[in-house]
């Protein structure tokens, strides 16, 4: 599932054609969501990002599948 998609008229004279933008996963979205989350809890010297992004990544698999049911 995608959030965020757009569609975009590009102007000459007239419509001359149009831009079209999917969006973005709503699996990325969200996980982006928890590691800002996590980096404003944190704010440390000995911040880990590879684990926190990680962790983001699996926290939002569980709001996917919390969503499929």
């Amino acid at each position: 599932m995608k959030v965020f998609p757009s569609r975009e008229s590009i102007y000459g004279s007239d419509v001359i054609g149009v831009k079209e933008n999917s969006g973005m996963d709503l699996r990325d979205y969200f996980a982006i969501h928890f590691a800002q989350s996590q980096i404003e809890l944190i704010k440390d010297e000995q911040f880990d990002a590879l684990e926190t992004f990680k962790t983001s990544y699996k926290l939002a698999d569980i709001m996917m599948k919390a969503r499929e049911q």
